[in-house]
C-alpha cells in the first residue's frame, strides 16, 4: 500500500475510533480542522516560550555561541523561520518555496532580537494562515518537501515536532547563559501541577 493509501487507512480508523468515543460524526473536515487548530496551539504555545527566553537575554546573549561549529539563539530562530515557512506555508499552504537554509546558520549578528522576534512571530502567523484552510485531501495528499516525499499531515507533525524540539534547545541555552538568573515560565503552585 503507498503512503496516501497508508494514511487513509489511518485516517479512516481514527475517525471510526472517534465517532465510537464521543459518539458523533466524525467527517474529514472536521478532523483537518482539529489537526490544523491543534498544529496552531503547539505553534503558538512554542512561540511563546521563545519569547519569554528572548526577552530574558542581551543582543550579544541572542547570538552567543558556545563555539563556533555550534548555533546561537538567534541562528535557532532564523532557522525555525525557514522550516515553518517550508513544510507549512510553502509545503501545506501551496507558496513558493523560497527558503535558503544555509543561510539561517550562518549569519553572526547582524539582527536585534526585536526583529528576530517579529520575523518568527510571522512565520508563525502565516504558517497558521496556512493550516487555517487546509482542505481534508491535503493533509493525505503526497508532496515533495525538502527532498522528502510526505503527505500534508506528515508535513504539519514534523514542523510542530521540529519548532518544539528547537524551543527546547532555545530554553536550554538561555538556561545555560543566564544559570541562577533564568526566570523560569511555569513554576507549579498545586499538587495536582507537581508542587512540593
Amino acid at each position: 500500500m503507498g503512503q496516501a493509501g497508508g494514511a487513509q487507512a489511518t485516517v479512516t480508523t481514527a475517525l471510526t475510533s472517534i465517532e465510537r468515543e464521543l459518539g458523533m460524526s466524525a467527517t474529514l473536515e472536521r478532523l483537518s480542522n482539529a489537526v490544523g487548530n491543534e498544529a496552531c496551539d503547539e505553534l503558538d504555545d512554542a512561540l511563546r516560550v521563545i519569547q519569554h527566553c528572548v526577552n530574558q537575554l542581551t543582543e550579544d546573549q541572542v547570538w552567543w555561541r558556545s563555539s563556533e561549529s555550534m548555533n546561537s539563539v538567534a541562528n535557532l530562530m532564523l532557522h525555525l523561520c525557514g522550516n515553518l515557512r517550508q513544510w507549512i506555508v510553502s509545503g501545506v499552504g501551496g507558496a513558493a518555496d523560497i527558503r535558503e537554509r544555509q543561510r539561517e546558520f550562518d549569519q553572526r549578528s547582524s539582527a536585534r532580537k526585536t526583529d528576530l522576534i517579529q520575523q518568527i512571530e510571522s512565520a508563525v502567523a502565516d504558517a497558521k494562515m496556512a493550516l487555517s484552510g487546509t482542505p481534508a485531501e491535503e493533509l493525505l495528499r503526497v508532496r515533495r518537501i525538502q527532498g522528502n516525499d510526505v503527505t500534508g499531515m506528515q508535513a504539519i507533525f514534523h514542523a510542530a515536532s521540529h519548532f518544539r524540539g528547537h524551543t527546547q534547545e532555545i530554553v536550554h541555552m538561555t538556561r545555560c547563559q543566564l544559570g541562577d538568573f533564568y526566570a523560569f515560565d511555569f513554576i507549579p503552585t498545586t499538587a495536582e501541577q507537581g508542587a512540593p
